[in-house]
């Protein structure tokens, strides 16, 4: 009994299959889909379609126009940054600096 409710549910899911198929067919066929994807991907080179999420994503990543980021800095920015990192550096130089007196002194003893 159990084989044959498994049987009619994968019957009528073939069913519904085909019918969907039959359906897509009815409303364009092939070319219908080839345009939706052109359109779902960007369409034409050089043009803007597609998912808008995408296209911020790839302006955020420098691949082109995108919305938030992507663009260059001010070159303020790269000042105060090269300053902080040189703070930095300065402070594991010292760091550094009392380590190895440390292990120096519990060499001596």
């Amino acid at each position: 009994m159990a084989d044959e409710s498994t049987d009619d549910e994968e019957k009528s899911f073939r069913e519904r299959v085909e019918e969907i198929r039959e359906q897509r067919e009815e409303e364009g066929g092939e070319e219908d889909r080839r345009e939706r994807m052109e359109e779902m991907m960007g369409g034409e080179p050089g043009g803007m379609g597609g998912n808008p999420f995408a296209q911020m994503m790839g302006g955020m990543m420098g691949g082109g126009p995108g919305g938030m980021g992507g663009g260059r800095s001010e070159g303020g920015d790269n000042v105060r940054l090269a300053r902080e990192v040189e703070a930095l550096r300065d402070e594991v130089s010292a760091a550094t600096d009392q380590l190895e007196r440390i292990a120096d002194a519990l060499e001596d003893e």
